[in-house]
C-alpha cells in the first residue's frame, strides 16, 4: 500500500494510468463473462470505453528516456497510437449498434399509440430519415475536435442501421411468406446496383474537383510570376518507374513519384517548392467542396427514399395474389 501511496505522490499521472488500465482489464473480464445485449452489459461497455480513453490519453503524456525513444516516446507508445485510432471506430460502431436496436423498437412506439402497422412504421422511418442530416455539420464543426465528426457520423450510421431494420420489415408486412425472400433479394440487388452507381459518382466527383483545383493552381502560379516554370514542366514527358506517363493536370505535385519530383526539382527547386505550397490549399478547398456535395447526397437520400416509398404505396395493402 505504501508503494502505491508513494507512486501517487511522486508520479500521479503514472498512478492514474495504472489505475485506469487495471480497471479496464478487470471490467473487460466482467463484460466477456456477462450476458450480451443487456442494459448492464451496454453500461459496462461504455465504462470500459471511457477507461480505455483515459488510459490512452494519460499514456501520451508519459515519457521514458531510458528505453530507445524519440523525444521520450518509446515503441510501447505504439499501443497508444493504435488505441487512439481504434477507439473512435469503436465508438462509431457502438452508436450504430444502438440505432439498429432502437430502430426495431421505434415503430412500436407509434403502433402502441393506435397507428396501424404500416402507418406507424412509415412515421418512424420519416423521423429516422431526418437524422442523417446531422452529418452535414461534420465538416464545418470538425475544427473543434475530431470527436465531433466521429459522433455526428456515428449518428448518421445509427440512423442508417435503424432505417435498415425497418426497410427489411416492410417486405414481411406487405408480402406473403413465400415471396419475402425473393422480394428482399430483388431489393438487395437494387441496393448493390445503387452502391456501384454511388461509388462511380463519388469517384467522378472527387476526380473532377481535384482536377479543378490543380487547374486553378496553374492559373494562380502564372499570375504570380511562375508562368515560365509551369509551361516548362507541363511540356515535359514525365514517366514513372513503370514507364507510365504522368499527367500533371490529373496528379497533385505532392502525390508524384520520387523520381518525377527529383526531375522537376532539378529544373528549379525553389520554383517547385513555391508551386507545391500554392497547390496544396487550392486542391484541398476544391476537395472539401466535393466532400460536402457527397455528404449532402447521402444525408438527403433517406428522405428521397421515404418519399418514393410513400408515393408508390400511399396506403397499406397486403399483397396476396402471388
Amino acid at each position: 500500500m505504501s508503494a502505491f501511496a508513494s507512486l501517487m505522490q511522486r508520479h500521479p499521472l503514472i498512478f492514474f494510468h495504472l489505475v485506469t488500465a487495471l480497471a479496464a482489464l478487470l471490467l473487460g473480464g466482467l463484460i466477456l463473462w456477462g450476458r450480451k445485449g443487456s442494459w448492464n452489459h451496454r453500461t459496462l461497455g461504455w465504462m470500459w470505453v471511457t477507461l480505455m480513453a483515459c488510459t490512452t490519453l494519460s499514456s501520451a503524456f508519459i515519457r521514458d528516456y531510458k528505453l530507445p525513444n524519440l523525444y521520450g516516446y518509446t515503441p510501447v507508445h505504439g499501443f497508444t497510437l493504435y488505441v487512439a485510432v481504434m477507439l473512435p471506430l469503436a465508438v462509431l460502431y457502438t452508436i450504430a449498434m444502438i440505432g439498429s436496436i432502437g430502430g426495431g423498437w421505434f415503430p412500436m412506439y407509434f403502433i402502441k399509440k393506435g397507428y396501424k402497422v404500416y402507418d406507424g412504421r412509415m412515421k418512424a422511418m420519416l423521423v429516422i430519415a431526418f437524422f442523417p442530416l446531422v452529418i452535414l455539420l461534420a465538416q464545418p464543426l470538425g475544427y473543434i475536435s475530431y470527436w465531433i465528426p466521429v459522433l455526428l457520423i456515428g449518428i448518421g450510421a445509427s440512423a442508417h442501421a435503424a432505417w435498415s431494420a425497418n426497410i427489411f420489415t416492410t417486405v414481411s408486412d406487405m408480402f406473403p411468406k413465400k415471396a419475402v425472400a425473393s422480394v428482399v433479394g430483388i431489393g438487395g440487388m437494387a441496393g448493390g446496383i445503387g452502391g456501384v452507381v454511388m461509388s462511380k459518382l463519388g469517384g467522378w466527383l472527387f476526380d473532377s474537383y481535384k482536377y479543378a483545383g490543380i487547374a486553378k493552381s496553374w492559373m494562380e502560379a502564372k499570375a504570380i510570376g511562375l508562368a515560365d516554370y509551369v509551361n516548362n514542366i507541363q511540356s515535359l514527358k514525365l514517366l514513372n518507374k513503370k514507364g507510365e506517363l504522368i499527367d500533371l493536370n490529373h496528379i497533385e505535385l505532392r502525390s508524384l513519384p520520387k523520381e518525377v519530383v527529383e526531375q522537376l526539382q532539378s529544373i528549379d527547386a525553389n520554383m517547385f517548392d513555391k508551386l507545391l505550397q500554392l497547390q496544396k490549399p487550392l486542391v484541398a478547398a476544391e476537395m472539401n467542396t466535393s466532400y460536402t456535395i457527397m455528404f449532402a447526397i447521402c444525408a438527403v437520400a433517406y428522405l428521397i427514399a421515404w418519399s418514393v416509398m410513400k408515393s408508390l404505396v400511399p396506403k397499406y395493402k397486403v399483397i396476396q395474389d402471388l
